[in-house]
């Protein structure tokens, strides 16, 4: 596995000396022949009359991103203060939603309005549990779900850990073979 990568390594940077030597040295030319065609080459044409430099435009044509300058931030004591989460939904599973026997984990999405702000974190709930510790995601994946009805919920968190919404659960029917005896 050493060995592949090393050859990987070393083809890649080939190539990047390969492409920067060109692009370092490689002049355009403008060649036009008896019929007035126009071919554009790296190569000068033997008559010097046809031959013309040509200096291309570059392709990027996107201004280039400027940081601002400290006095033009905004000052922190004017940004709106958060008045709350009006809505939190569980997005999936859905209510009364049956998990096959094949499907191991369940993924709890939520959707919150407006969207989830920065420093706050989702606990995400089984049976009332709490999965883990409250992260800044709006999915969580718990592995290993027993076969059963479940309700998966999920709270929101400030970044103080003061709760501001708990979203209603939803019930999921989990089903599992089993052997009889």
């Amino acid at each position: 596995m050493r060995i592949f990568h090393q050859t990987i390594y070393c083809l890649l940077l080939v190539a990047v000396a390969t492409f920067v030597s060109t692009a370092l040295f490689a002049d355009v030319y403008k060649v036009v022949d008896q019929d007035g065609n126009i071919t554009y080459t790296d190569r000068p044409d033997a008559d010097p009359d046809t031959v013309v430099f040509e200096k291309l435009p570059p392709l990027n044509k996107m201004p280039a991103l400027t940081a601002p300058i400290d006095d033009e931030l905004e000052d922190p004591a004017q940004e709106q203060a958060f008045a709350g989460y009006s809505r939190g939904i569980i997005l999936s599973p859905e209510n009364d939603g049956i998990i096959p026997h094949s499907q191991t984990s369940l993924l709890i999405q939520i959707a919150l309005s407006p969207q989830l702000q920065p420093g706050h974190t989702v606990q995400f709930l089984l049976d009332g549990v709490p999965q883990g510790s409250a992260i800044a995601a709006v999915a969580h994946t718990i592995d290993n779900v027993e076969r059963g009805t479940h309700s998966l919920g999920a709270r929101v968190f400030d970044a103080g850990g003061r709760p501001l919404i708990s979203i209603a659960p939803v019930k999921v029917h989990v089903k599992r073979n089993f052997k009889r005896k």
